[in-house]
């Protein structure tokens, strides 16, 4: 369960703390924000065969978010992992550990119904450069375009799934109103991202997301230069393919 967002700290550090724990004391796992820098800034590590999958997830750095809250974990703080240069030293570290592993770096960022800022392009330059093999941005509430940093796959935003919005800013904005969901398929000799666009406009779904039609699909394919080569069906609907390095 990725927690680092701007939101994690609304109710203040002991919430913060609760929240933790409460998604552990029933199973899950999280990562993103915790009691302490340490915690926070932890990935998550999955093993698969011979080789690992590695999530690290972070908060990009708002100074007046921090001034209100208290936003990010330093020291014996609680609070969420920040999108830095320390972090991405430690993006490095766990690069040179596991010099064979899949390290996906998911930033929380981007403004609201608007398409990646320059500083945002820069910072996926550094994750790139940090060791990620993918990163995987959320935080805008609409879906971006994908581009390649290095050979590396950079999805600056996967939009909305389940929010709490009744769906006008769509429409008063004039944006697509879809989300991704996105699949990860690790085999011995290559790495394949799935997207599977889905209807999030509240409005029309009821807060049920579901996949879109052939048309709706096509919107996104011209929107965001996706190539007909990219595109499949399945069972679960119209999906976009992209073959990772």
């Amino acid at each position: 369960m990725f927690l680092a967002n701007n939101h994690a700290l609304d109710f203040g550090e002991s919430e913060c703390k609760s929240t933790v724990k409460l998604f552990k004391d029933n199973g899950f796992r999280t990562l993103g924000a915790g009691s302490n820098v340490d915690e926070a800034e932890q990935p998550l590590l999955f093993s698969m065969g011979k080789r690992k999958l590695i999530l690290f997830n972070a908060y990009w750095f708002r100074n007046t978010r921090h001034a209100i809250s208290r936003h990010y974990a330093l020291g014996d703080n609680a609070g969420t992992a920040c999108l830095s240069d320390a972090f991405f030293d430690k993006v490095s570290y766990y690069r040179k550990k596991y010099p064979g592993a899949f390290i996906i770096l998911s930033p929380h960022w981007g403004t609201d119904f608007a398409q990646p800022l320059k500083v945002q392009k820069s910072l996926a330059e550094k994750c790139i450069r940090a060791g990620a093999d993918m990163v995987l941005g959320h935080g805008a509430h609409i879906v971006s375009g994908q581009e390649w940093v290095d050979g590396k796959m950079v999805l600056y935003s996967i939009g909305n799934f389940v929010f709490n919005s009744n769906g006008t800013d769509f429409n008063k904005k004039d944006k697509l109103p879809y989300g991704y969901v996105a699949k990860l398929y690790i085999w011995p000799q290559k790495t394949e991202l799935r997207l599977y666009p889905v209807m999030v406009n509240n409005r029309i779904s009821f807060w049920q997301p579901f996949p879109v039609t052939e048309e709706q699909a096509g919107e996104l394919t011209e929107a965001y230069a996706i190539g007909a080569e990219c595109v499949r069906k399945s069972e679960d609907g119209f999906y976009f393919v992209f073959e990772l390095k």
